[in-house]
């Protein structure tokens, strides 16, 4: 019992720790992120009342932002807020990681100090949005199956199993329907007794949430909209990050993963194959074949890497279209457990032929080497993001933005722009910024303009650029600023709209680094 209390205390010092880290790693950055404006933004505006689809332009399923708005409305409306969210949510992956690797038969210290690995890895660009949100969903399955895996489940388990996948399903609907498809299909994978009734079971859980979304789009008269964004909307995406970008990237640990995880993927679903074949032709010879120990012991490792590769496929699909850095670190999250996994057991099997004394003293050492260097690394990171939030000047005049940096540039801009507005209002006249850093400018306004606060392509609907373009043709009394030429706009920038405005519509002015036109 003491032995159990002293491990909780560890693991929850090291949470704790993990949280701290990542909090003020998040508190020292300027308010420069499109994707955490761009996220906060529509949570925001939920938590106010405006509906998404209706009033918002989404093209995900609204499960996240709903869940965030929630929270935003029972504490306080504030950018803070979201980012303290933000290092909660990443500090329980990598807590669940922590988890998955200690069923995974991996001693706990081994565990923490491969846990350790991967918060280096992730701690360059963090921010709350779907893609953490469905790895985190995804851990979360991957280690109720691996708890379970020589057990006979029960019916709780694969409901919540299915309410889990269905959580997936209306995060982010393309990776979430294959995420809801895995889970179905691993009883069947598995050929566990009734395995065709816990399918069923886990359809039931999946079934769940989709109702519940369906109701709430009819009730609000969202659901002709959520087709629109989320459905038929698809194929106006067409920008994209290809995946040679990785190799040749300046990071040398990302040109190296980007290498050598698709070649250890391919080799171990190889492997997997091959010898699920070999069991099966040697079990129909021999019915005792797993009955002892160190056969056991194998087929443990297949059945536990193949649950790790089966549950790595739905995530290799936040890669695309856009295999940037952070999108292919989300995306092979498993297969990085699955290989400290497999680098585990062959390392573990070839200390196994070294004397056990100086076995023991090598482990020893590395171990208590990993785990200073860590805790040097991480407090010393604590103690510089502290001293950079305390030392600098913080926020408290833009709204939403309070006790948080704010880039000089965008309070000079935010000031200048909000003056040219009131001058066209006095008009009768409407403000639209189309560019994507809008929402930096908005979010102080309290404002939302839909589908130019997220001014990017793909996010205008069915009618994509076009739809747009006709709006702007039949609109009066509007007024449209965009970035001027000299100016890089961002790589999402929907040129169509742009250009159709700089050769149909009157310049009428300038302000800062955008043209005015009516």
């Amino acid at each position: 019992m003491l032995k159990k209390n002293k491990e909780k205390i560890i693991i929850t010092i090291g949470v704790v720790i993990t949280f701290i880290f990542y909090l003020t790693m998040l508190l020292s950055k300027e308010t420069s992120n499109l994707d955490e404006l761009w996220n906060y933004n529509i949570a925001r505006n939920i938590a106010k009342g405006l509906i998404p689809y209706k009033d918002i332009s989404l093209i995900t399923t609204p499960f996240l932002p709903i869940l965030e708005a929630i929270i935003l409305r029972i504490t306080t409306n504030e950018l803070i807020v979201f980012r303290m969210l933000n290092a909660l949510l990443i500090t329980s992956i990598l807590f669940i990681t922590y988890k998955i690797f200690n069923n995974l038969e991996i001693k706990k210290i081994t565990s923490a100090v491969f846990t350790s690995l991967i918060i280096f890895l992730l701690k360059d660009e963090i921010f709350l949005d779907y893609n953490f949100f469905i790895v985190l969903i995804s851990l979360i399955t991957t280690l109720i199956e691996l708890k379970t895996l020589n057990k006979e489940s029960d019916i709780k388990i694969e409901i919540t199993l299915g309410v889990l996948g269905g959580l997936a399903l209306c995060t982010k609907q393309t990776i979430g329907l294959v995420i809801c498809a895995v889970i179905v299909a691993i009883p069947l994978i598995r050929k566990a007794k009734r395995g065709i009734i816990h399918s069923v079971y886990r359809l039931i859980g999946i079934s769940i949430p989709i109702i519940m979304l369906a109701i709430y789009l009819l009730v609000t008269g969202a659901f002709e909209e959520f087709l629109s964004y989320t459905i038929l909307a698809i194929n106006t995406f067409s920008n994209s990050i290809p995946y040679t970008n990785l190799i040749n990237n300046n990071d040398r640990i990302i040109t190296c993963l980007a290498i050598v995880l698709p070649i250890i993927t391919i080799m171990t679903a190889m492997v997997l194959m091959f010898s699920k074949i070999k069991i099966h032709y040697m079990k129909k010879k021999n019915t005792n074949l797993g009955k002892n120990d160190k056969n056991t012991e194998i087929y443990n490792f297949f059945y536990k890497t193949e649950l790790l590769l089966i549950y790595s496929i739905p995530l290799l699909l936040i890669q695309y279209p856009i295999a940037d850095a952070l999108h292919f670190k989300l995306s092979n999250y498993v297969i990085i457990i699955m290989t400290f996994y497999i680098m585990h057991t062959l390392i573990k099997k070839l200390l196994k032929n070294i004397r056990k004394d100086i076995r023991n003293a090598t482990v020893i050492t590395i171990k208590s080497f990993a785990i200073i260097c860590t805790l040097y690394i991480i407090t010393n990171k604590i103690i510089i993001d502290t001293n950079t939030y305390l030392s600098v000047n913080k926020n408290n005049e833009l709204k939403y933005l309070n006790h948080l940096i704010v880039p000089d540039y965008t309070v000079k801009l935010y000031k200048i722009i909000e003056q040219k507005e009131k001058e066209y209002e006095e008009q009768g006249k409407n403000v639209n910024i189309l560019d994507s850093n809008a929402v930096a400018i908005h979010i102080p306004m309290d404002k939302y303009v839909k589908n130019y606060d997220m001014f990017n392509k793909g996010n205008f609907g069915k009618d994509g650029e076009n739809g747009i373009i006709n709006q702007i043709k039949n609109s009066k009394n509007e007024v449209y600023l965009i970035r001027k030429e000299g100016y890089n706009k961002n790589w999402q920038n929907p040129n169509m709209i742009t250009e159709y405005i700089e050769n149909n519509l009157n310049k009428v002015d300038e302000i800062e680094i955008y043209d005015i036109y009516e």
